[in-house]
């Protein structure tokens, strides 16, 4: 499948069959976060969060939610597994501390962005 980014620049996604499959029982949910997790705490779920980053620039406007908030919900968590990744900062560090926390590196290709360290964080 093809899919069209901001400025008419084409992206191509790297799925096929397999990943399709496995995918069939997601669900992508738009409501507020904390219900979401609260509802679906169940064992053998797995939640990702990716939420506005807190000093990604002007794109990621954090629209009111604090990494405190989101690092909170993640600890209320109790059967799930959950995922999050956010930008590495003090600020995420420190309202994340007691979650397990990694930092990866990814290579941006949009907008020349080269390499950016990122945190993976999980209950």
């Amino acid at each position: 499948p093809r899919y069209f980014a901001k400025k008419n620049k084409s992206m191509y996604n790297n799925f096929n069959e397999k990943h399709i499959e496995k995918l069939k029982k997601t669900k992508v949910l738009n409501q507020d976060f904390r219900k979401v997790m609260k509802s679906w705490d169940r064992k053998g779920n797995l939640m990702y969060l990716d939420p506005p980053y807190v000093k990604a620039g002007d794109e990621y406007k954090t629209h009111g939610v604090t990494s405190k908030e989101v690092c909170d919900a993640v600890k209320k968590v109790k059967k799930a597994k959950v995922f999050l990744s956010y930008d590495n900062n003090a600020e995420v560090k420190r309202n994340c501390k007691g979650l397990k926390m990694s930092t990866i590196t990814f290579t941006y290709t949009s907008r020349n962005q080269g390499k950016k360290k990122e945190l993976l964080i999980e209950n």
